[in-house]
């Protein structure tokens, strides 16, 4: 027996050695892929030689003799760290997922196809200037060199997919503005859901759930007949599909940035400060990068795949975002001739709609068509899911500012060069979609702000469900001039910000922006922060980054506290909860047990309030815009009697704090059966974990464990309503929580359901005093090569606050200069 034993020791250690071995080999195969971020490179495109200089987080300087060399290196640089990820939004743009991920993908093409961003960034790419045409050929042909160069060492994800790049095209990169523009894209949702809410309960109680602002929106609500809205719920799906693909979410779309003046400032110059809210993946969405040549330095992200800096700095300014929350998309219910599918109505006469055929190949699987039918509002979006029907006779179109020929990339290419308020100005005007609040400050000690985006202007209404297409009540007449939106130049207060709140008050602005705005919770909270202390710096503007105290919490806690003034509890947990609900600061610190409590037992009043009305499939769509139950509920709580409050399914009537109560109590046995027994382990980072997930990661555990494509979790604190945002999406969280468990045998969280998926992609701050001395960080790192020491090295200092060096002056890249790249031609 002893020998048998000693047989299968030894086997076995024979294996693990083989297996090391082979992992070993393989690796070492993987990383030929990896960038070269020192020595000397030949490119026979290059007119001049061209230094890359690498900071210690891989960070390219880039200096060129000439434009054209300057972008060419750069999408050179940029595919040798991400040119998997360029591969993936490429082929989003295009609607080809399915080529590479199977039928898995086909609904989410579908939605891309109908759409029609390629056609999109083909028209674009037709009435591009020959100076900006220049710069984004430059690019893709850099792009291809590194293609061309690399087509037997390409990163991983290609070798597990079998599957091969195409060359870049100019087309390309367009198509992934575009596509970022939809993402960012999120006021229609509201649209279909609202709709669909007042299908299913009438417009007078429906109306009654449409979220508040404490300045409300205008609501002019038409009249239609029909459950039309409801019937978009599969489309709706299809693009939920296409955001957890690319990592986008719907939970808390939104940034933060904000600017001083000097007169506020340790420095006597502006500083400003930006961090957008995104969804988390891996690697990250941007890109840091420094650009030099002859009239042209600047620095700050970039989008993989598209050559010109998004949020950044250059000699003279700063320039930060948040989105606008635009309601830019509009649905049109369309009636069709029953005997001919492709005529439509458009008051007295019958149109013929504009048709194209659309063949999408799949993975293993015969190809299928699509044909995408139009109409002049725009592509019949019910056509994308087969359960997306209407009654005969009828389908629903949409119209959407981003199929406006509109040039971003070179709005964006003025900004990287403006060199005042005047020129960045002309800059924003051009920029359209997706719709921004743009921040500015300058060395000269300006601060300033305006919106970039195409608002349309309505014939009647305000877009906020589907409307009859038939008739020119509801058109689009035309859109908001540049010169008509709202704007500040050196405001009297000394600081600006903006938190995806409402900027203006509607009897100061005659035009619809949106009724999809973020609750006020943050924009509040940075307020308090910058009027906390007559000068700020650079320190105390990354602690603001860092900053989890949410004024929502304030304001919503007292109702569960209050609703048991004068009830007897006699759970003793149920007491303990109370208690520190009572005496919470209403920060989400990672380590904090009372914010465990709230968020669980918010969830629970969204579900016990909405469901038995909406039912599953309705209220996980309301509560997937988490700003829409957030907003709503803050005005609900205010009106104890309210309609929404009674629970249909059962005899008595319920009043408002019947359902605090019964969702606090709710909350607390869930904590206990799911967290532990004892308070200790109820602290919020113990449910609230950060992941940031590769595509292959999250399909594949056993990939996942093979190559370490997932970066996480990490404990974290913060959530949705906080200025450093925690954001988690609340439809999975309240199928976790719908069905209370009593089994403990288990502590593990079902599906993750506070798994953080969405917050600060980025964070910087620019003291004008110094630009060179301009600080920035990304969630994790510059590489896309999953065993490139480069991958996630910035997280640590992302999860601490802490922010590297950025500087554009040969005397500050010397500084912080690693490595050196020389490309000569």
């Amino acid at each position: 027996m002893n020998k048998i034993l000693k047989i299968i020791g030894y086997s076995l250690l024979l294996l693990a050695v083989i297996v090391a071995i082979s992992l070993s080999i393989y690796i070492q195969i993987v990383r030929q892929a990896e960038p070269q971020y020192s020595g000397t490179l030949h490119f026979d495109d290059l007119q001049d030689s061209v230094s890359v200089v690498f900071d210690k987080y891989a960070v390219p300087h880039i200096k060129a003799a000439n434009q054209h060399d300057l972008f060419y290196t750069a999408g050179y640089v940029t595919a040798s760290e991400r040119m998997w990820q360029m591969e993936i939004t490429r082929l989003a743009s295009q609607g080809r997922l399915s080529e590479v991920l199977g039928k898995d993908a086909l609904s989410t093409d579908k939605l891309l196809r109908t759409i029609g961003f390629q056609e999109i960034a083909h028209k674009i790419t037709q009435n591009l200037p020959d100076s900006e045409r220049v710069i984004l050929e430059a690019y893709a042909d850099g792009v291809n060199t590194y293609i061309a160069r690399n087509q037997n060492n390409l990163p991983v994800e290609y070798r597990l997919l079998g599957y091969s790049p195409e060359p870049w095209t100019i087309e390309h990169s367009v198509g992934y503005i575009r596509l970022m523009a939809w993402e960012l894209n999120v006021a229609w949702h509201l649209d279909v859901v609202l709709g669909a809410i007042l299908d299913r309960v009438g417009q007078s109680k429906g109306y009654e759930a449409f979220p508040r602002y404490p300045d409300s929106g205008p609501f002019n609500i038409p009249n239609t007949e029909g459950r039309y809205a409801e019937g978009l719920l599969p489309f709706l799906q299809a693009d939920h599909q296409l955001r957890q693909l690319l990592g986008v979410g719907n939970a808390h779309i939104g940034s933060n940035n904000w600017v001083v003046d000097g007169n506020h400032s340790v420095s006597g110059k502006p500083i400003v400060a930006n961090d957008p809210h995104l969804g988390f993946t891996q690697p990250s969405k941007w890109y840091e990068m420094h650009l030099h040549a002859p009239g042209f330095n600047v620095a700050g992200v970039t989008l993989p795949g598209m050559p010109a800096v998004v949020i950044g700095h250059n000699s003279n300014i700063a320039w930060a975002f948040t989105n606008v929350m635009a309601d830019d998309a509009d649905f049109f219910i369309e009636t069709v001739d029953p005997e001919n599918p492709y005529l439509y109505q458009y008051e007295d006469q019958w149109i013929g709609m504009d048709k194209r055929t659309e063949v999408i190949k799949i993975k293993n699987a015969p190809a299928e068509t699509l044909i995408v039918r139009s109409t002049k509002h725009g592509p019949i979006v019910s056509d994308v899911h087969p359960l997306g029907k209407y009654k005969e006779g009828h389908v629903i179109s949409m119209r959407w500012t981003g199929q406006e020929l509109s040039n971003e990339f070179g709005a964006l290419l003025h900004i990287n060069t403006a060199k005042n308020w005047d020129e960045f100005s002309e800059g924003v005007g051009n920029f359209h979609v997706p719709g921004q609040n743009m921040l500015y400050a300058d060395t000269a000690g300006n601060i300033g702000y305006r919106p970039a985006v195409m608002l349309p202007i309505r014939n009647q209404g305000n877009g906020a469900i589907p409307v009859p297409g038939n008739v020119s009540t509801y058109e689009w007449t035309g859109f908001v001039q540049p010169l008509e939106l709202p704007y500040l130049y050196n405001p009297s207060e000394g600081f600006i910000a903006t938190a995806n709140n409402k900027v203006i008050n509607d009897n100061r602005f005659r035009y619809h922006i949106s009724n999809l705005y973020e609750p006020p919770s943050r924009i509040e909270r940075i307020r308090e922060l910058l009027q906390s202390k007559d000068k700020h710096s650079v320190q105390d503007f990354a602690g603001y980054q860092m900053d989890y105290l949410a004024p929502h919490a304030r304001d919503i806690t007292p109702y569960f506290v209050r609703a048991y003034a004068n009830t007897d509890v006699n759970d003793r947990y149920l007491s303990e909860a109370i208690d520190h609900l009572s005496k919470w600061d209403y920060t989400f610190d990672k380590n904090s047990i009372a914010a465990s409590i709230f968020n669980v037992a918010f969830l629970r009043l969204i579900y016990d309030t909405y469901h038995d009305e909406l039912g599953d499939t309705l209220m996980y769509q309301y509560a997937a815009l988490a700003n829409a139950p957030i907003r709503n509920l803050s005005w609900l709580l205010s009106r104890p009697y309210n309609s929404w409050w009674d629970d249909i399914e059962t005899n008595g009537i319920e009043t408002r704090d019947t359902i605090v109560r019964l969702a606090l109590q709710e909350a607390v046995e869930w904590l206990h059966s799911n967290a532990g027994r004892s308070m200790v382990d109820w602290q919020w980072g113990t449910l609230h974990q950060v992941v940031f997930p590769h595509l292959i990661g999250e399909a594949s555990g056993l990939a996942n464990t093979f190559f370490g494509f997932n970066v996480g979790p990490f404990e974290i604190g913060g959530s949705g309503t906080t200025v450093n945002s925690g954001a988690y999406s609340y439809p999975p969280a309240l199928k976790s929580l719908t069905h209370v468990t009593t089994d403990t045998s288990s502590l593990q969280m079902p599906d993750q359901p506070f798994r953080n998926i969405l917050g600060p992609s980025m964070r910087q701050i620019t003291d004008m005093a110094n630009v060179d001395g301009a600080q920035s960080v990304i969630y994790s790192g510059q590489s896309g090569h999953t065993f490139n020491r480069h991958y996630d090295d910035q997280t640590p200092l992302w999860l601490h606050g802490k922010l590297h060096p950025m500087p554009i002056s040969d005397a500050g890249i010397a500084k912080v200069a690693v490595d050196t790249l020389y490309l000569i031609p």
